[in-house]
């Protein structure tokens, strides 16, 4: 039988790798811990569990627990996690960000391109709204 008891620790460890995660893949708390298996909320999924893994002091079947799913789930987003690491930049960015190499800079020029690519205007709106987003973030830099 298991044991539902989750530390306050792990909570907030929880709460803390939820709000990285949340701000970096532009997704809510609900569809990280939905069963949703699209692209974009697994990538937010396995960026969550590898984060609670990090430091060692969580179990496998703790994280679990919180999360609704087992161990190896855990293990496998883990994996997940550091292969696409490797070849993927976003993946690459959000390690950085988690072992505080942190640039508040490239988070939100990415949370505007997704806030306007999700949005529900025409696609020439999209490309204007990019086009400017690119001219602001050149013009700072």
């Amino acid at each position: 039988m298991r044991n539902k008891l989750v530390t306050r620790y792990a909570k907030s460890k929880l709460r803390e790798g939820l709000n990285l995660v949340t701000k970096f893949w532009c997704v809510s708390e609900k569809d990280i811990l939905s069963k949703n298996r699209e692209r974009h909320f697994m990538n937010a999924k396995h960026s969550l569990r590898y984060y609670l893994t990090m430091g060692g002091d969580l179990t496998l079947t703790e994280i679990g627990q919180m999360l609704d799913c087992n161990h190896a789930t855990i293990i496998h987003s883990k994996r997940q996690f550091l292969n696409l690491s490797e070849y993927d930049q976003l993946f690459r960015e959000l390690h950085n960000i988690f072992l505080g190499d942190f640039d508040s800079s490239k988070v939100s020029l990415r949370k505007q391109l997704i806030t306007t690519l999700m949005s529900g205007n025409s696609v020439s709106d999209k490309v204007d709204k990019i086009i400017k987003i690119y001219q602001l973030n050149t013009n700072n830099n």
